[in-house]
């Protein structure tokens, strides 16, 4: 597979408007297609990777209208076939994607709250051990898959359930 999905009419470039629990409306854009193959070394692919723009509105824009390019939350990687294809992420435009730069991820075996002493992180291409995760780092996003309803959630609180270490 390439940047094109398989069977999937969705491409990356794609703009979706995002409709929120309180009525207003955010804006996805599909940035990246992550396909490769997993090994010892390397994760596996993770899909869809979307930016959030730091934009909402009280009804569907244009995206001319959508006046800020800055991202909201850094990239994660979500579950933009499942929004799409209930209907609830429309799409409402095609915004191509130039020089992209392949978002630096967390990554920690842990599964629940507490302190761990394995983070790594994950470039793209290679995987750094750090142990202990440093301060700096704490801010970066958890290698992991969110649901959009996730992604809705965290754009009306403006909370990240996984920004502290877990």
């Amino acid at each position: 597979m390439n940047q094109k999905e398989k069977g999937d009419k969705l491409q990356v470039g794609d703009v979706f408007c995002v409709p929120l629990s309180d009525g207003r409306y955010a804006y996805a854009h599909y940035i990246y297609y992550d396909d490769q193959k997993g090994d010892a070394v390397k994760p596996a692919g993770h899909g869809p990777l979307i930016r959030i723009f730091n934009q909402v509105s009280d009804e569907v824009l244009p995206l001319e209208k959508v006046v800020s390019r800055e991202e909201l939350f850094p990239p994660v990687f979500g579950g933009l076939h499942a929004a799409v294809k209930s209907g609830a992420w429309k799409k409402i435009d095609h915004l191509p994607v130039t020089n992209f730069i392949y978002p630096t991820f967390r990554i920690t075996s842990g599964t629940g709250p507490g302190t761990y002493h394995d983070w790594r992180l994950w470039d793209g291409h290679k995987i750094i051990f750090l142990g202990d995760l440093p301060e700096e780092d704490q801010k970066l996003e958890l290698l992991m898959g969110w649901t959009a309803g996730m992604i809705e959630t965290r754009i009306t609180t403006g909370k990240n359930p996984f920004n502290q270490e877990l």
